[in-house]
């Protein structure tokens, strides 16, 4: 054989090699090969840490139920389209001690407040506190005699404590179907703000996110918004769906308040930009790329994502940063910090279900110059089903935060899939998904935005309700470590298989070791207790600002203890898809010795603490 047979020889092996090589890659047993990795990485370090947790949700005595709305009998089953419940965490009495409130959608449904005994358990106080019945018809009449008297309905959605008023007390906003409430917390009970009237917004709301983005000191608001401005209760129109899966364009249009200072928001969106129409379940505010700009990253439904960074006093649209637009159903959004660096990791969920919708989740990360790029799948946190709520927290403190990821469509009472894996039966009649699905994304924006034609597609096969849309799926716990992740959710004691929504990280009894309370669609809301003793190896920070809020947005804060540094960025509590987490910030640490820390306030101030005592939570001021 002469040395040019050899050579082609030689290439032909290699050309082999790297398809084989490439298709290995692409391939299942890949991922579940990197899996087996991950996990055999990470076994030892949940091992040695202790981690777990204990469903603690009965003998707290939590026993909400959330229910879906009341809706015009012309759109779309209920059980579809609006997604349940969302909870937030606060003070609220000011005892020092985590409370929470969470709510349902149903017409007439009790929204709940569970203050915190300080023994591991809850009492109910919502009718006390007067936030209990939101979920009410009330007839508005105006001031013009010559107009008629007009029913307005509300069903709550999502709640976020937030000083409005800078009195030192959270005061609780409620977005929902129908607009935003308002209310003050008076110390012991909440009262209607007075400001309701400056600040009325009765068009439908799904998501708020509190941010400073003039750096004034008053925490302003961006409200993302999923269905247009339409009273969803009453309407006649069918045609309230999407106007395409891909890039819907009739959603509601996404808001940013200005707060002026003296009690009322204006809608500043017209001059300081923001607005999106792209059906939005969740946003983020934050520095995303190190250099001190805002940024605020939407997580659409049908439409891509979008990015918008604060240039000059403006939100312009820098989605190019992210690559070529996607086509995920993407869910909620939060960051978390896994290196040194001042650049944390936006992890967005996304509906993933083998057979007919692979996707997975993003985990964007900037670089130097500002673009950002996936590292979901190096980092093993792309596939955990149909995604919902997610928090980032240093569940085991070891310095790096942790990912927990809600999962689960709709759970019937029967583990048979409504949309069957086309794997299973492809014969005509029989349910092919792939097809069904890809019929209904091809239907022109008019036939598909009668949402009707949705239900008609399945309804051969039976209803929502008694068979399952993606149901019966685990959650999961993805523990950091040495840069990825690992998916120990079963071995840390958390096999749940409800039907996941918000999910919020909260300090139940001040110990260091972050708890987890969880949504559900088809369970309530459960609570699931870290029994980790962190004993020193932690360090707490509870930040008010010069004005005196104690739920501040935008503050960077970076320790340094023996040699390694470690970073948060405080949201004011935003923590994902529906959540408010306990506002705090937790800092994992190596050892025991004290801790310097550097907090950077969106002021400019930049405050300097040295020698601070881990084991404990510093009350920060800003000077």
């Amino acid at each position: 054989m002469n040395r040019s047979s050899i050579r082609k020889y030689v290439g032909l092996v290699v050309l082999c090699l790297l398809l084989a090589g490439g298709a290995f890659v692409r391939s299942e047993a890949y991922r579940e090969w990197l899996d087996q990795q991950r996990k055999a990485r990470v076994a030892a370090a949940l091992k040695s840490s202790g981690l777990r947790f204990e469903d603690i949700t009965m003998a707290a005595g939590l026993q909400f139920r959330y229910a879906a709305p009341k809706l015009s009998e012309v759109l779309v089953p209920e059980d579809l389209h609006v997604i349940g419940a969302g909870l937030a965490v606060a003070d609220v009495n000011g005892d020092g001690l985590m409370d929470f409130y969470v709510v349902t959608a149903a017409h007439e449904g009790s929204n709940q407040l569970y203050l915190n005994q300080g023994n591991a358990t809850f009492k109910e106080a919502a009718a006390t506190w007067g936030i209990q019945d939101l979920n009410r018809t009330v007839e508005e009449v105006s001031a013009n005699p010559t107009v008629p008297p007009k029913n307005i309905s509300f069903a709550s959605l999502f709640p976020l404590f937030m000083d409005v008023n800078l009195d030192g007390k959270p005061d609780l906003l409620v977005a929902g179907l129908g607009g935003i409430k308002l209310f003050e917390n008076r110390g012991s009970h909440f009262e209607v703000s007075s400001q309701v009237g400056a600040f009325l917004d009765a068009k439908n709301a799904q998501s708020l996110v509190p941010l400073d983005y003039n750096k004034d000191g008053f925490q302003d608001l961006y409200v993302v918004r999923y269905f247009a401005d339409r009273d969803l209760f009453t309407t006649l129109d069918e045609n309230t769906w999407v106007n395409s899966t891909y890039n819907a364009t009739n959603g509601g249009t996404n808001t940013l308040y200005k707060n002026n200072g003296d009690g009322p928001f204006t809608d500043v969106t017209a001059q300081v930009g923001g607005g999106d129409r792209h059906w939005g379940f969740d946003a983020a505010a934050g520095d995303f790329t190190g250099n001190g700009a805002l940024q605020i990253l939407i997580s659409n439904d049908f439409g891509p994502d979008v990015l918008f960074e604060l240039q000059e006093g403006k939100f312009v649209d820098v989605s190019r940063r992210l690559g070529a637009p996607d086509r995920r159903l993407g869910m909620g959004v939060s960051f978390g910090y896994l290196d040194e660096t001042a650049r944390p990791f936006i992890h967005v969920s996304n509906a993933y279900h083998p057979g007919y919708r692979h996707e997975g989740n993003f985990l964007w990360h900037a670089d130097s110059s500002g673009n950002f790029a996936d590292e979901a799948l190096p980092r093993g946190s792309n596939y955990c089903l149909w995604a919902w709520g997610s928090v980032f927290a240093d569940f085991d403190l070891d310095g790096w935060q942790d990912l927990y990821v809600a999962n689960g469509f709709i759970s019937g009472t029967e583990r048979k899939e409504f949309v069957p894996d086309i794997y299973v039966d492809t014969q005509a009649g029989k349910g092919d998904a792939s097809f069904k699905m890809g019929t209904l994304e091809a239907l022109p924006g008019a036939v598909l935005s009668r949402g009707s034609v949705f239900a008609d597609m399945f309804s051969g096969e039976a209803a929502v309700g008694r068979l399952s849309f993606a149901g019966y799926q685990r959650d999961c716990l993805f523990l950091s470590h040495d840069g990825s992740f690992a998916n120990v959710a079963t071995q840390a004691g958390l096999d749940d298989y409800s039907d996941g929504r918000a999910v919020a990280s909260i300090d139940i009894d001040n110990n260091g070791s972050l708890d987890l309370l969880v949504s559900t669609r088809n369970e309530g809301v459960k609570l699931f207790r870290n029994t980790l003793e962190p004993g020193m190896h932690w360090i707490g920070f509870q930040l008010t600002d010069k004005r005196g809020n104690a739920l501040p947005s935008g503050v960077a804060v970076r320790i340094a203890q023996d040699g390694q540094e470690l970073h948060r960025n405080a949201t004011a509590g935003k923590s994902g898809f529906l959540a408010m987490s306990d506002a705090r910030l937790v800092f994992g640490l190596r050892g025991s010795t004290k801790v310097d820390a550097e907090i950077r306030w969106p002021s400019g101030t930049v405050q300097r603490l040295t020698a601070l005592q881990p084991g404990k939570y510093h009350v920060v001021i800003e000077p």
